[in-house]
């Protein structure tokens, strides 16, 4: 099944460009875009879109994440905005202090909350590292060496105590929650990681973690041993482009999903490769860019222009 953005009707989704699925704890799901916040009812295919003049401090929605309160945080390139769904209301945050001093919230790329419930926000040269009980923020900076900046694409909060960020030119980062101090810095000179630009971040059910690249497909790093694995898919689809990851997402059955720029693939508990998908098979567009799984354990594949559900 796949859905569009229809400019006819006042139940389609809002835009073709999908940047991220959310399920809440409702069961509805949250779908953010190049232009504009859309919910859709559960079991329906219906949505309701928020945009700018309903609230919403920018169109291009980045990620979403739900508060220990149920409040619904959407990221953009122009700051926050916190949606109180019982009011149906939005609280947006242009800006922020830290220590006394203003400081605006641009480029926010992803956003991870850890096990205490606090929020973790990643933008480019910086990450937030906000109190959510007492609104207080802080901002962490870290050394780098690679492409001009800190560019921060992904926030990843593991099971333990430790956020990780991945970076478009200066690999990945390890942060300890409690002290904010940097347990690790993994790129492609100190270690055996594939890629210095990490899209995204993921800790699979047996501990390990996959790191998508943006040039060499994914890494599984083990933690206990210290080993990297490179697992690449231009073989399979004879594309370059394959290789070029944006989101990696292991579902309900312990499958894990690869989004490259030409399609996706799916790996089974062993990592090992089970099959291909793409317009072949019934996509939309091969330009994988989200994934998400909902309470029927159907997946959906946002893309470039629209989206598809496996069901």
């Amino acid at each position: 099944m796949s859905l569009y953005y229809n400019p006819n009707s006042t139940f389609s989704v809002s835009n073709n460009t999908i940047k991220v699925f959310y399920q809440d704890d409702c069961g509805n799901i949250w779908i953010g875009t190049q232009d504009g916040l859309n919910k859709c009812i559960f079991n329906t295919n219906k949505f309701g879109a928020y945009l700018s003049d309903d609230g919403l401090i920018s169109n291009i929605v980045t990620a979403l994440l739900e508060d220990d309160s149920a409040n619904l945080w959407i990221t953009t390139y122009d700051g926050v905005s916190v949606f109180n769904k019982k009011n149906d209301e939005f609280e947006s945050y242009y800006s922020v202090l830290d220590q006394g001093v203003e400081k605006k919230l641009l480029n926010i790329r992803d956003i991870a909350k850890d096990h205490r419930g606090n929020m973790w926000i990643g933008k480019k040269q910086e990450l937030i590292f906000l109190i959510q009980k007492k609104q207080v923020f802080s901002f962490l900076s870290f050394p780098y060496k690679n492409e001009g900046s800190l560019d921060i694409l992904s926030v990843f909060a593991d099971r333990g105590n430790s956020i990780w960020l991945g970076t478009f030119g200066n690999g990945i980062y390890e942060v300890d929650i409690n002290s904010h101090l940097l347990k690790c810095h993994m790129d492609v000179d100190n270690s055996n990681l594939s890629s210095n630009y990490i899209k995204d971040i993921i800790q699979l059910e047996n501990g390990a973690f996959c790191f998508a690249t943006l040039r060499t497909g994914i890494d599984i790093y083990n933690p206990l041993s210290g080993k990297i694995k490179n697992i690449r898919f231009e073989d399979i689809t004879d594309n370059y482009v394959s290789d070029f990851i944006n989101c990696v997402y292991q579902d309900s059955r312990g499958y894990l999903w690869v989004l490259s720029w030409f399609g996706g693939f799916v790996l089974d508990q062993n990592l090992e490769y089970k099959y291909f998908f793409s317009t072949k098979t019934g996509l939309v567009s091969d330009e994988l860019t989200a994934i998400g799984e909902d309470a029927n354990h159907d997946i959906w594949l946002g893309t470039m222009w629209a989206f598809s559900c496996f069901i």
